[in-house]
């Protein structure tokens, strides 16, 4: 027999010996796991967020003030032409700018919230509309309507990005699955009692005339 018979011969009796629960235990042990992938860091989620909000900021400021005008020359009375582009602008870009940041950071970590931050862009929308008027920032004007969008764009953003980053909900901790210990002993096969037969009666023998009964 040569040395590679003698191997394989014994190679055979080891996994002979083995349980099938050692066996997929020690497959299990052999497969090489890929390593999970590593969660977003809520700074890449705040990043993104302020991104998106910038985006949104950009497109509805100018907007809604172009709007606002449109509406108030419809109006002849001072209440009626300064009402609705006041209210719409108070509105619509706080809306959209955290709508925007609240839907980029809610993947990349989730607990993010959306209503401490829409606060957020209204205050700051607030305080840009008094200084805007102020400082005499009119759509007719494109110089100042494009530095006060610039400005929105870069402020109202941050404070919605900074408060959904504060005010983020910490993610609940799952517990690992568990899983069934291999028994210790091997299980013993089941016995119907209705096919287990029953005990025989042993033959009686008795020393009478030499015959057994």
């Amino acid at each position: 027999m040569t040395i590679r018979s003698r191997c394989a011969l014994a190679l055979a009796g080891v996994l002979a010996t083995c349980s099938p629960a050692e066996a997929a235990a020690a497959a299990e042990r052999r497969v090489v796991r890929a390593p999970p992938e590593a969660p977003e860091t809520p700074r890449r989620a705040t990043a993104f967020a302020y991104l998106a909000g910038v985006g949104a900021a950009a497109m509805t400021v100018p907007a809604t003030m172009l709007l606002g005008t449109a509406l108030g020359r419809l109006s002849p009375s001072f209440v009626g032409a300064a009402l609705p582009g006041l209210l719409l602008f108070a509105i619509v870009p706080p809306f959209a700018v955290t709508g925007a940041a609240w839907l980029a950071g809610r993947d990349l970590a989730p607990g993010t919230r959306f209503h401490p931050a829409f606060w957020a862009a209204f205050g700051v929308n607030l305080a840009g509309m008094v200084l805007g008027a102020v400082a005499g920032v009119w759509t007719e004007n494109g110089t100042s309507l494009a530095l006060f969008t610039l400005a929105e764009s870069l402020l109202m953003p941050a404070g919605v990005a900074l408060v959904m980053h504060y005010t983020r909900r910490p993610p609940k901790a799952t517990p690992p699955p568990l899983r069934a210990a291999p028994s210790p002993t091997p299980e013993r096969p089941f016995l119907d009692p209705a096919r287990v037969a029953a005990p025989t009666a042993p033959a009686l023998t008795l020393p009478l005339a030499r015959f057994t009964f």
